[in-house]
């Protein structure tokens, strides 16, 4: 298989003898080509370079099927900056461009690219409208049956998954989704699999959650991170982790049901900081710098909180206490070798003997996790000797990777009380503005 650096080498190439002859129908696809490939590994202020240029070669060409692609590129990398006001905007516009594309192919196919982008852009954001997320996923559902059936089945196929998923997300016409997973199943006959079909795991597991058939869901969401880990689909993975540990949860396996969840806390912090640092290039390339430094700051500081509380609020929406979950895609080995480094095994078996106390209800908690962790507790002490019980038991909690509605649940109190709780606790510890306290008090 060729790689990444090999493709971009020989588009390079391509560019640059099609730049010397003045080529423009040969620089605009490269461009486009070349963006997608340093989207898709990460590379987001490489992919915004690269549309910049093609959007201004192609000012005088009035080819509004490169006009669209260009927008809609715009629109995937902004909703990975967390700019997802800005990336609906061009999401909203390449639409209105697209009416003009004379290729029924051609049009179905950026239209249904776009409101795909609109889906997983509008899943990220704190509090979607859950009617609103069925009805992106229908609307490229509708354009992916208007393609080429033989040609582009698969997409037909990922965009019949995420509209089950919508459905099951939203907890109403639960029978819609059950249809819709039917439909993907009839596709995927004498299909061969790939990345697409990602999406169709995770749906399955949803379902096998919500029916409490955990072995099942275990199986399906396992597949979907092998498809995502394979494609470097890191933003997949995110809803992954969750779903998987509630379903080891449901299976009373406190141990990899802890396991997941912290790798969902690694893998978020990784990728918070590096939105971080892209959306920090992103404002200085965009000559904000010409606004005063404190200004700056602000920017920046207000984009990583963002990033981070954007994460944990969807893990909140995620995380379904009671044993049941529901979420996306990826796999690795039950024990990966190379999990050592994420959580010690020593670690990881009193954080699942913790975990499992939790979720029980029992209010021995606190003097278990002071057996386990005794120099956690007087680490907090050192820094507030004002400290009460309660507010000792919130940060273990909080060092546990319990979510705000989980807190709520068992201190029996409001959500809001646990926000308010959490920000005192910040405020207490002296955690810098910009540091996410679940972050602070791991690193403790």
């Amino acid at each position: 298989m060729v790689s990444d650096d090999q493709q971009l080498l020989f588009l390079k190439e391509i560019y640059y003898k099609s730049k010397e002859i003045g080529y423009l129908d040969g620089q605009l696809p490269v461009l486009l080509m070349s963006s997608n490939i340093y989207y898709n590994t990460g590379k987001i202020n490489e992919a915004l370079s690269n549309l910049k240029e093609a959007d201004a070669l192609s000012r005088g060409t009035n080819d509004i099927d490169i006009l669209s692609h260009i927008k809609l590129g715009r629109g995937y990398c902004f909703t990975k900056l967390g700019l997802y006001e800005k990336s609906l905007l061009e999401f909203k516009n390449a639409l209105k461009n697209s009416q003009l594309i004379k290729s029924d192919g051609k049009r179905h196919y950026l239209r249904m690219c776009a409101y795909i982008g609109m889906f997983f852009n509008h899943l990220k954001i704190k509090e979607y409208n859950k009617e609103t997320l069925i009805l992106y996923a229908k609307s490229a559902y509708l354009e992916a049956k208007s393609l080429d059936r033989n040609r582009e089945k698969v997409w037909l196929i990922q965009c019949t998954s995420n509209l089950a998923y919508a459905y099951l997300v939203s907890d109403k016409n639960q029978d819609q989704g059950v249809l819709y997973i039917k439909e993907a199943e009839k596709l995927l006959e004498g299909e061969k699999e790939n990345k697409f079909f990602s999406s169709y795991y995770v749906a399955k597991g949803m379902l096998a959650n919500k029916t409490k058939n955990y072995d099942e869901a275990v199986s399906y969401f396992q597949k979907s991170i092998q498809l995502n880990t394979e494609n470097k689909h890191e933003y997949d993975l995110l809803l992954v982790y969750p779903e998987i540990s509630a379903s080891y949860n449901g299976l009373a396996d406190y141990k990899n049901a802890a396991l997941y969840l912290d790798k969902f806390k690694k893998l978020s912090d990784s990728i918070t900081y590096v939105e971080k640092k892209a959306a920090e290039n992103y404002f200085n390339n965009s000559k904000i710098t010409n606004q005063s430094s404190s200004s700056m700051i602000y920017y920046y500081i207000a984009f990583g909180l963002l990033g981070v509380f954007a994460l944990f609020v969807f893990l909140y929406f995620r995380l379904k206490q009671k044993r049941n979950i529901s979420v996306d895609q990826n796999q690795l080995p039950e024990k990966p070798a190379d999990d050592s480094h994420l959580v010690p095994s020593d670690d990881a078996e009193k954080k699942a003997s913790l975990t499992k106390i939790v979720f029980s209800n029992d209010q021995d908690f606190y003097s278990e996790f002071i057996s386990a962790y005794p120099d956690f507790i007087q680490k907090l002490l050192s820094i507030d000797t004002s400290f009460k019980t309660s507010d000792l038991e919130y940060c273990a909690l909080i060092k546990l990777n319990f979510d705000t509605k989980q807190i709520a649940v068992f201190k029996n109190t409001s959500i809001k009380a646990v926000e308010g709780k959490k920000y005192r606790l910040k405020k207490r510890l002296s955690v810098p503005s910009d540091t996410n306290l679940y972050i602070w008090i791991s690193q403790l």
